[in-house]
């Protein structure tokens, strides 16, 4: 990836779901900013509209970018134009995440919660337990609900941090097992432990649960 130099990149990186963009937030001159590599391009262009911005992470479409700002977060299209506040970011934890509904899946202080992109309140998915956060949401397929991880506000005592699922409909949560980070592909959860070490767990994405021993990965 080749980036100019006056940028250096900070945050996560997103890539669009058909494979042909990726999404980050550099520090340059004029603070951070999102940038936008497009297909086989050697460079990449920044976003406009996006000063100040971080996190980005793209619609199911990949038309569109969301992304977090001191104060609110905010959906542009690609080609830099509609940009629209979709919600305050006060009590929020990033980075967040896009579904399928058309809803951001953000963390809070409060839990894992959702705000519509077209706008309106927060809405508390599931709940922690005070002297933790939830974070690194991800939504699984055919609406089968969403991952995510508690982990101690003071991120200290990685035993503690845990991966759970929401079912999105109720408020609530259960925990799947121990773990930093999980995502979903097919037939599996790839969970990052607390060692550092990635493993592959068998996982039934409809029943939302783990069905045979992990495999280790990297």
């Amino acid at each position: 990836l080749s980036l100019p130099d006056t940028a250096m990149p900070v945050g996560s990186l997103a890539l669009s779901p058909d494979g042909s963009e990726l999404a980050y937030a550099a520090a340059g001159a004029r603070g951070t900013r999102i940038w936008i590599r497009r297909g086989a391009a050697l460079e990449p262009t920044p976003l406009k509209g996006t000063d100040g911005g971080q996190f980005p992470v793209f619609s199911p479409d990949g038309r569109r970018v969301a992304f977090s700002r001191p104060g609110v977060v905010n959906v542009v299209n690609v080609d830099g134009t509609g940009l629209t506040p979709v919600g305050d970011t006060t009590g929020l934890i990033v980075p967040i995440a896009w579904s399928d509904d058309d809803h951001l899946l953000v963390s809070s202080w409060r839990g894992l919660a959702r705000m519509a992109v077209a706008g309106g309140a927060l809405e508390i998915l599931a709940r922690t337990d005070s002297g933790e956060f939830a974070t690194n949401p991800s939504e699984l397929p055919d609406g089968h609900g969403i991952l995510f991880t508690v982990m101690p506000r003071d991120y200290a005592d990685m035993s503690r941090y845990r991966i759970a699922i929401a079912d999105g409909r109720t408020v609530g949560s259960r925990v799947l097992m121990q773990g930093i980070l999980a995502r979903y592909v097919p037939g599996h959860l790839l969970v990052v432990r607390a060692d550092g070490s990635l493993i592959a767990l068998p996982f039934d994405v409809a029943a939302g649960r783990v069905t045979g021993a992990g495999q280790t990965v990297a």
